[in-house]
C-alpha cells in the first residue's frame, strides 16, 4: 500500500471512529447530568466511556503503525502483552486527569447556566430562586441538545486524537528499538470546517526525521509549539483541543 492510499484510509477510518465515539459521549454526558440533578455528583461516566474508547483506538493503531513499519506479523506479536500494559498505564494517569478536567468543566458551565436562569428569572419577578426547576434546565442546557452534541465532538476528536497519536508513537518507538533503523514522520492533517491554516501548512506529503519537532507557529496569536507530534501533551491548547491532524511513522530508505 502506498502512502496516499494509506492516508485516504486512515481519513476515513478516524472520521468514522469520531462520530461513534461522540455518540458514545454525548450519552455519557446526559447520565451525568441525570446523576447530578439526583445527587449533586457527575459520576464516572466520562472516565469509564474514555476509557473504553482509548482502549479499544490504541490496540488497532499500536498494530496498524508497526504494520506499516515493519510487515512481518511475528515480530509484531511480542510486543502485544507489553502493549496492554502501556495502555493501562495511559489510562490510569494521562486519561483520568483528562476526564477530571471535562468533568470540572462540565459542573461549570452547569452552575453558569443555573446562575444566568436565576438572573433571568429574578428580571422577571420571579423570585424563586435556584430551584430543582431551574437546575433541571441549567443540566439540560449543558449536557443535551446542541450544545451537548457539539461538546461531545470537540471530546471525541481531542481524545481520539490523542489515543491515535500516542499509539502511533509508541509502536514507532518500540520498532526504532527493535531494529535501529531511521524513521521519519508527516503531520497528516485531515480537514476540519474551520482548519488552522498553520496546522494544514504543516501538511507536505514530505517526511522530516523523527527525532525533529515539527515548528507549530499561529500567525494570530504568535503561539509557537515545538511539537514532537500532533496532540504533542507539551504543546498549548489552542494546537490540541479539537485537533484532527495525525502522524504517521514511516521508513527512512
Amino acid at each position: 500500500m502506498n502512502l496516499r492510499r494509506l492516508i485516504q484510509i486512515e481519513n476515513r477510518r478516524i472520521s468514522i471512529l469520531e462520530r461513534r465515539w461522540a455518540g458514545r459521549l454525548r450519552t455519557a454526558l446526559r447520565k451525568q447530568g441525570k446523576n447530578y440533578f439526583k445527587d449533586g455528583e457527575l459520576g464516572d461516566e466520562m472516565f469509564e466511556t474514555l476509557s473504553e474508547m482509548y482502549k479499544t483506538v490504541s490496540s488497532n493503531y499500536l498494530k496498524e503503525q508497526y504494520s506499516w513499519l515493519q510487515k512481518d506479523v511475528r515480530k509484531m506479536s511480542r510486543f502485544f502483552m507489553g502493549w496492554e500494559l502501556w495502555t493501562a498505564e495511559q489510562i490510569a494517569s494521562k486519561l483520568r486527569a483528562a476526564a477530571d478536567d471535562i468533568d470540572n468543566t462540565t459542573k461549570k458551565w452547569i452552575r453558569d447556566a443555573e446562575s444566568r436562569i436565576v438572573e433571568e428569572q429574578l428580571a422577571q419577578g420571579i423570585a424563586e430562586g435556584a430551584t430543582r426547576g431551574t437546575l433541571s434546565k441549567a443540566i439540560e442546557h449543558v449536557t443535551d441538545g446542541k450544545i451537548g452534541r457539539s461538546r461531545a465532538k470537540v471530546i471525541a476528536r481531542t481524545e481520539l486524537g490523542q489515543a491515535v497519536n500516542d499509539a502511533k508513537k509508541k509502536a514507532s518507538d518500540d520498532w526504532s528499538n527493535e531494529t535501529g533503523s531511521r524513521q521519519g514522520k508527516l503531520w497528516v492533517h485531515r480537514g476540519s470546517k474551520d482548519p488552522r491554516s498553520w496546522h494544514l501548512a504543516l501538511d507536505t506529503g514530505v517526511p522530516i526525521p523523527k527525532e525533529q519537532p515539527f515548528i507549530v507557529a499561529n500567525p494570530d496569536t504568535g503561539v509557537t509549539d515545538y511539537m514532537d507530534r500532533p496532540h504533542d501533551v507539551g504543546a498549548s491548547a489552542e494546537n490540541v483541543v479539537n485537533c484532527g491532524c495525525t502522524v504517521i511513522y514511516t521508513r527512512l530508505e
